[in-house]
């Protein structure tokens, strides 16, 4: 099932997995290359096995992704990074991806479904653009997140209140 949020959960994984994605021949991080196969694997492995029995049947389907409790340290390696395991700076990407956006000052932006976000992008390889996010601080206000080095900029046009107005560049 598909929610509302679940765009701001694939651009806020791309923008973390930004920080850890080799760059492509024009200096930009290469996002689809963060994580290989075997580590996009390993993530869904790792889903599964926090929450695919929370509904009391373990079948490949995770029926409440925003209930799963999934913590990617528990997919830490131990010594050198191997394809059962992630690298550090893998691990530190996707918890701060599952932790979600925040503001400047560290306060949590409003809940989404990541868990959605995540299979989206390791099952379609594709990489979102932006996050649109949302603030109890600011009700009705909402804004993209762009992927590091871009930031949300005022198109010129439209409602200044609604991400719609702004592009990442």
């Amino acid at each position: 099932m598909r929610t509302a949020f679940s765009g701001i959960g694939d651009a806020w994984v791309a923008t973390m997995l930004n920080r850890i994605a080799p760059l492509d021949a024009s200096g930009k991080p290469d996002v689809r290359r963060a994580l290989s196969d075997a580590d996009r694997k390993t993530v869904i492995d790792g889903l599964l096995a926090a929450c695919d029995g929370d509904d009391g049947l373990r079948d490949g389907i995770v029926a409440d992704p925003i209930g799963c409790r999934f913590d990617p340290g528990g997919l830490r390696c131990a010594g050198a990074k191997a394809d059962r395991c992630l690298s550090a700076p893998q691990v530190d990407a996707l918890s701060r991806a599952f932790a979600g956006p925040k503001d400047s000052k560290g306060r949590q932006l409003d809940s989404f479904d990541m868990l959605s976000a995540v299979v989206d992008w390791v099952e379609g390889q594709k990489p979102p653009q932006a996050i649109r996010a949302t603030g109890r601080r600011w009700p009705g206000r909402s804004r993209p997140l762009c992927p590091y080095p871009s930031h949300a900029h005022y198109k010129g046009t439209g409602d200044v209140e609604d991400a719609a107005s702004f592009e990442c560049r």
